[in-house]
């Protein structure tokens, strides 16, 4: 891709991160006056309200009902897909698929980032390299076992319950050895034995504006799109 394509899709991306982040306070006010009327219920509010989009996530952010969804479907083409280019021509067809996919990506390490201590976070680093470099190569199939996303998921929808509902370390600590990544690269596996989590979390509440809006200490990311490009 050429410089000023690059230059363009840059500029496109800012103005319709512009444009959301003045409509996110519209629309999430007419979803407050819902919840007020008792037209919905706490939960519904969480999924029908949108992120700020004044992050650093290059990507416009979208309520989670409109996302949540399509992980589920993108996990599902994962496991049917026979070839890298296959599995990502197929999640692109459908954008907002893709923008899940991409939030996804950024954010899950954003979390463990912030959650891990130093240890952790070169762990972390060594997995996204590991992805990095697989998409690159368009190895991803040999490389990891994607029909195991949904492992994955699980374990990382527990560690946000705990976030969510303000865990300690140690209820952190104790999920650490369920977090595991194989790979059939070198019969590597990431294990998670000596790695502890920060224990100055305490009872912080991780919400998804709140994350995504911290600054990030690992650079601007790039996400599956780029690499795949």
């Amino acid at each position: 891709m050429c410089k000023s394509s690059l230059k363009v899709t840059g500029q496109i991306l800012v103005k319709d991160k512009f444009d959301a982040a003045r409509f996110s306070p519209f629309w999430n006010e007419i979803v407050k006056n819902l919840r007020e009327e008792d037209y919905i219920t706490n939960l519904e509010m969480e999924l029908l309200q949108m992120p700020k989009n004044t992050g650093t996530v290059p990507m416009v952010q979208w309520p989670l009902f409109v996302l949540a969804s399509k992980l589920f479907l993108a996990k599902d083409i994962a496991g049917e897909s026979d070839t890298q280019d296959e599995l990502w021509d197929r999640i692109s067809r459908d954008d907002y698929m893709q923008y899940a996919v991409e939030e996804c990506f950024y954010t899950i390490k954003l979390i463990l980032t912030l959650i891990f201590d130093k240890e952790g976070n070169e762990w972390v680093e060594r997995i996204y390299d590991d992805i990095k470099a697989s998409i690159v190569q368009r190895t991803i199939h040999f490389d990891f076992q994607l029909k195991k996303l949904s492992l994955v998921m699980q374990k990382v929808t527990a560690l946000t319950g705990i976030l969510k509902e303000g865990g300690s370390p140690e209820s952190l600590n104790s999920q650490r050895d369920h977090i595991n990544f194989k790979t059939s690269k070198g019969n590597r596996t990431y294990q998670r034995d000596h790695i502890n989590f920060k224990t100055s979390i305490g009872n912080r509440t991780y919400q998804r504006d709140h994350l995504l809006n911290m600054k990030e200490n690992w650079g601007k990311p790039k996400g599956f799109g780029y690499w795949c490009s």
